[in-house]
């Protein structure tokens, strides 16, 4: 074995793995200068550590004996929800420094319980540097430790994009390089922004495959949801509507001339829409509601006076709004 090319393999696993050389040795069960002359290519780990070194490092124990110049650093199989790690799986199939696998559930031994579109992503290290590829479901992924694919860089860049659902998609690669082009910061997902068949009843995703400084990453966004770029274009997100902000909303506070927050609610509304009723004009219509809600047949001091009757609707009906 090439002490030199063992170590070089040691030292680029551990940074892969975010490990510094003292943490490698606490999780191993060895000295600093042990993992010290590994990587310099002065000794050899004895045999009673491998099984435990290969299993820090993720990698099997015949990929450490037998150093290869094709080396699987990470691979994740994502619908852009859901996210599975497959490097040792992957890292196993590996043969004479070359790469061929299928992406679908079966080969992989990973199901996604999941309708949208299946991508396996890989990282990999050849003499000639560090790449990164993907391939999409029921796709054959090839890697030879002469390719030279793609490497990550400071932007973000689209390399795969893909409309449907993981029974029938298209790619739609060339309408997100004309959104890129206009420097886009939010995509609508919908069947109008990506045309597709009218006979396409279930559910479809926009699924993108992209690039940045921290390597290879897969998104999935629901049709009806909206797509984001963020402001330094390096990162892509999901629109956050849980929450909506409307600008120029009327604060509602105690001891401001609005101390029934219902009514004040209800004239901050009418105001945002342009309505010229005043609070005042507002408490006097909810209590007109109330009173001709409740005849002499009720209980006025009766529990239930205030939720046997919904003249909420009533008031906003009588203002030409349906309540929502």
């Amino acid at each position: 074995m090439d002490t030199y090319q063992f170590g070089n393999m040691i030292t680029l696993l551990r940074k892969e793995k975010g490990l510094t050389g003292e943490r490698l040795a606490e999780l191993v069960g060895v000295s600093p200068q042990a993992v010290s002359k590994w990587e310099n290519g002065r000794s050899l780990p004895e045999t009673a550590v491998l099984p435990r070194l290969a299993e820090v490092l993720g990698v099997s124990i015949d990929s450490l004996l037998v150093p290869k110049k094709l080396i699987i650093l990470n691979t994740v199989y994502s619908d852009g929800e859901q996210h599975f790690n497959v490097t040792q799986y992957v890292s196993n199939q590996v043969q004479g420094n070359r790469l061929s696998i299928m992406v679908n559930p079966r080969f992989l031994g990973v199901a996604l319980d999941s309708e949208r579109i299946s991508v396996l992503t890989v990282k990999y290290r050849t003499p000639n540097g560090t790449f990164f590829t993907f391939a999409v479901q029921d796709e054959l992924l090839t890697i030879d430790v002469t390719d030279k694919a793609y490497t990550a860089g400071s932007t973000l860049e689209i390399i795969g994009a893909y409309y449907g659902n993981r029974h029938e998609y298209r790619s739609a690669l060339e309408k997100m390089r004309h959104y890129d082009y206009f420097q886009w910061r939010e995509i609508p997902v919908n069947h109008e922004t990506f045309p597709s068949s009218p006979a396409a009843d279930a559910p479809e995703y926009l699924t993108l495959v992209y690039l940045n400084a921290k390597g290879i990453q897969v998104i999935s966004c629901a049709e009806n949801e909206t797509l984001c770029c963020s402001a330094d274009r390096t990162e892509l997100h999901l629109k956050d509507t849980s929450t909506c902000t409307l600008p120029g909303i009327v604060a509602l506070q105690w001891e401001a001339g609005m101390d029934s927050t219902w009514a004040g609610a209800m004239y901050a509304a009418l105001r945002y829409l342009g309505e010229p009723y005043t609070y005042e004009q507002i408490m006097g219509m909810s209590g007109a509601c109330y009173r001709i809600a409740f005849t002499e047949v009720w209980d006025w001091s009766a529990a239930d006076a205030l939720v046997a009757f919904d003249y909420a609707s009533v008031l906003s009906s009588a203002t030409g709004y349906e309540l929502i």
